[in-house]
């Protein structure tokens, strides 16, 4: 069997409770606990953004 190619540490969206999720801050909280990989939602703003 071939070795997991994948993080094994996710930070859903970002850092969970410990910041606003899907924000700079959340991920930088995410990467400072050792998290390697994230998920977050993309969402576009009110002007097409």
């Amino acid at each position: 069997m071939k070795a997991w190619p994948y993080p094994r540490i996710v930070a859903h969206r970002g850092g969970g409770a410990l910041a606003p999720e899907n924000t700079l801050a959340a991920i930088d909280v995410g990467a400072k606990y050792g998290h390697t990989m994230i998920e977050f939602d993309a969402k576009l703003a009110q002007g097409g953004e």
